[in-house]
């Protein structure tokens, strides 16, 4: 579940003015106009603005980079499984604010973020509810691994470049190559 129960953007609310001032303003940094309310909460999502959509990943090596993202953080890292077969998926006749349940949205490639990162969510009603399931597994990469898997993943180019295809994610890669010294 999301921080701070009593935030205004944990209210249906609240997500819905979010999400209407996000369109208003995002024209114009838009390559392509989301058609609905499903594909605008997506873009959205993979920006930051606060939702109901919960990313996840198609690809293992994706989610071993962003659970491994800031090695110099110390700690145990998880990486969460969910068995898509177990969840039901989003009717997108209906509004992404009236699904009740927790459903998978498979969005289409409409943000190069989405491609690059074999991006899905799942949809969750109250946000503050944690999300448990019969369907998640949950693995644990040790503190001990994080540097070596780090180091491998950019050996492969997952790295921010490549999973966030814009200048953002260039300048973080080239920081981090010129300090680090990762290629």
């Amino acid at each position: 579940g999301r921080y701070q129960a009593s935030d205004a953007r944990n209210t249906p609310e609240g997500e819905l003015g979010l999400l209407i001032e996000f369109k208003r303003r995002a024209g114009p940094l838009l390559e392509h106009s989301p058609a609905n309310d499903w594909e605008w909460l997506a873009v959205a999502q993979h920006f930051g603005l606060v939702t109901r959509l919960l990313d996840w990943t198609e690809s293992p090596l994706v989610a071993a980079f962003f659970a491994v993202r800031r090695p110099a953080a110390l700690g145990d890292r998880v990486v969460y499984a969910l068995d898509p077969l177990k969840i039901a998926h989003a009717n997108e006749a209906v509004s992404p604010f009236s699904t009740a349940g927790v459903v998978i949205y498979r969005p289409k490639h409409i943000a190069a973020r989405i491609t690059a990162q074999s991006g899905i969510f799942t949809v969750h009603g109250p946000p503050v509810e944690p999300f448990a399931s019969d369907a998640l597994e949950r693995w644990v990469i040790p503190q001990a691994a994080i540097a070596a898997i780090y180091s491998t993943l950019y050996s492969y180019q997952i790295n921010e470049a490549s999973l966030f295809p814009d200048l953002d994610g260039l300048a973080r890669h080239l920081n981090i190559w010129m300090v680090r010294g990762i290629q």
